[in-house]
C-alpha cells in the first residue's frame, strides 16, 4: 500500500486525521456510558416506586388481618368480644384500602403493575359485604 498520499495533505488535514478517530470514539464510548447511567438512573427510579408500594401493600394487609382477627373472635363469641374495637378498625382498614386505591393514581405508579393492582382494587371492593356479613354473624363464603 503507498502512504505517499498522506505526506501530500496539507498539516491541518494531518492533525484531523490523528485527532478525530480518538475523538469519535470519545464521543461514542461516552455516548454510551449516558446511556448506561440513565437505564441504571431510570431502574432504580422503579426500585424506589416499588418501594413505595411495597409499603401501601404491606400497611394494607396488616390493618385486613388485625380486622380478619377481630371478626373471627366477634363470630366465634357470638358478637361478645370486640364489638367495640372493630367498627374502628374497620374505619382504618378502610382508610388503608383509600390510601391502596388512591396510590394507583399518582403520576410516579409502576405502569407495569397497574393491570394487577386494578384486579387487586377489583377483588377488594368484595370484600365490602365481609364486615357486613359479621356483624349479622352470618358466614360468608366467596367463590
Amino acid at each position: 500500500m503507498n502512504w505517499q498520499w498522506i505526506s501530500n495533505l496539507k498539516i491541518s488535514r494531518k492533525l484531523a486525521l490523528l485527532v478525530l478517530p480518538p475523538l469519535l470514539t470519545s464521543i461514542l464510548f461516552g455516548g454510551m456510558y449516558v446511556h448506561n447511567e440513565y437505564r441504571t438512573q431510570q431502574q432504580l427510579a422503579l426500585v424506589i416506586d416499588l418501594s413505595n408500594v411495597a409499603i401501601i401493600n404491606s400497611a394494607l394487609v396488616h390493618e385486613l388481618q388485625k380486622e380478619r382477627g377481630m371478626s373471627a373472635g366477634f363470630i366465634g363469641s357470638k358478637g361478645q368480644s370486640f364489638s367495640d374495637a372493630l367498627p374502628s378498625q374497620r374505619n382504618q382498614t378502610n382508610s388503608r384500602i383509600n390510601r391502596f386505591e388512591q396510590f394507583a393514581h399518582d403520576d410516579d405508579f409502576p405502569v407495569q403493575l397497574q393491570p394487577t393492582y386494578d384486579k387487586a382494587v377489583s377483588l377488594l371492593t368484595q370484600l365490602v359485604l365481609i364486615p357486613f356479613n359479621s356483624d349479622c354473624l352470618k358466614t360468608y363464603k366467596l367463590g
